[in-house]
């Protein structure tokens, strides 16, 4: 067998991976609902890091090296999609960890969400699909979490908006955090017109 000089150049160069994160954003009401929200929490315990993160419900992240074959399979998968209504309903809280907890809405009706992240995992292949909700603050701490609880009702949205598409975030693999490279927004092919009707 012939043995692999290390020391030879890669005439193609070391391959790139980026990390992908697929999300639905909301339109300007909910995303204006959202803001003001997170302008509360701030209010209330001063951590105001997630003010800079805008309003989105994640679908699925992955990582690759094909940029534009994604992009490719992703407008393949969306041209076949249909438009759904996304109802929000109530705020709560979840935990990933016992030391941070996140404030979120809470979408009322997952289903079409989850079919559509179904579809996307298959087509490319891969991902990490997430939980459908809309975070209003992460990173809470268990005292500032009893703050906000005790008032938990003034987070609370009820609201719904149509999904059109969705949008794609890139960035190089380990970029510190939220620091994205690439946005591109897809619609779906098929778009309602009116309430119920395509």
């Amino acid at each position: 067998m012939k043995k692999i000089d290390k020391n030879q150049l890669d005439l193609f160069g070391p391959q790139v991976w980026y990390e992908y994160l697929l999300i639905i954003s909301p339109d300007k009401e909910v995303s204006n609902a959202i803001t003001l929200r997170k302008q509360k929490v701030n209010s209330l315990i001063g951590e105001g890091v997630y003010l800079n993160s805008t309003a989105h419900i994640s679908l699925l992240e992955f990582l690759h090296t094909e940029h534009e074959m994604i992009l490719k399979r992703l407008k393949d998968i969306l041209s076949k999609q249909k438009s759904f209504y996304v109802k929000l309903n109530g705020a709560a809280f979840f935990e990933p960890s016992p030391e941070s907890k996140t404030l979120y809405i809470r979408v009322a009706e997952k289903l079409a969400i989850q079919r559509l992240t179904d579809q996307l995992k298959d087509g490319i292949g891969r991902g990490k699909k997430a939980n459908p909700h809309l975070t209003i603050a992460g990173g809470i701490s268990s005292k500032n979490h009893q703050i906000i609880n005790s008032d938990l009702a003034q987070f609370k949205y009820e609201g719904e908006f149509v999904c059109k598409g969705i949008t794609v975030l890139r960035r190089l693999k380990e970029t510190p955090a939220a620091v994205w490279d690439f946005k591109v927004e897809l619609p779906f092919g098929i778009l309602i017109t009116e309430k119920g009707k395509i």
